[in-house]
């Protein structure tokens, strides 16, 4: 929903903002649902660059796509609660310390080659996940599922738990 020409502002049901653009000065404002796993690391990221919403950002306030959760935490660990974010379609990525705060910025171009990388990796983890339990039914219902992969016993322990915790 438009304010007027310079602005470009998406709300939530309840009113609240989830982003906020000004398309002129080319600077806005995302907030995450407080809802959302990404949240309790950091609650709003800071747009520099863009005239609309960048890619890498659900539009719905869900936070960063595909990297999103694994980036926040691991910057959170590192730097807690003084964590600030920025995407930027033209300054490099950077980590600048202040007395009060870490800004991390991430290029857009950086962000999107992780949200590119993670995607492939979430895939295969997803046909592998679909490819063993399609091999644990058919080794349970063998008339109603077939399987060209080996017995499920022969399964090896754990991988399907390290590709989940990778």
């Amino acid at each position: 929903m438009a304010i007027d020409k310079k602005i470009i502002e998406k709300k939530r049901e309840d009113d609240s903002i989830i982003y906020r653009i000004n398309k002129q000065r080319k600077t806005g404002r995302y907030v995450i649902n407080s809802d959302t796993s990404q949240a309790k690391y950091v609650s709003e990221i800071e747009i520099k660059g863009f005239e609309s919403l960048p890619s890498g950002l659900y539009s719905k306030g869900f936070g960063i796509t595909a990297s999103g959760y694994y980036l926040l935490a691991r910057l959170n660990e590192k730097y807690g609660k003084k964590l600030k974010v920025c995407i930027s379609a033209n300054s490099e990525s950077s980590v600048k310390k202040y007395t009060k705060s870490v800004k991390v910025t991430f290029n857009h171009n950086d962000l999107k080659r992780i949200n590119s990388v993670v995607r492939e990796i979430k895939h295969e983890r997803k046909v592998e996940i679909g490819q063993q339990v399609n091999v644990f039914l058919s080794s349970l219902f063998s008339s109603e599922f077939d399987s060209e992969e080996q017995d499920f016993t022969s399964y090896n322990s754990g991988t399907i738990a390290r590709l989940w915790l990778s």
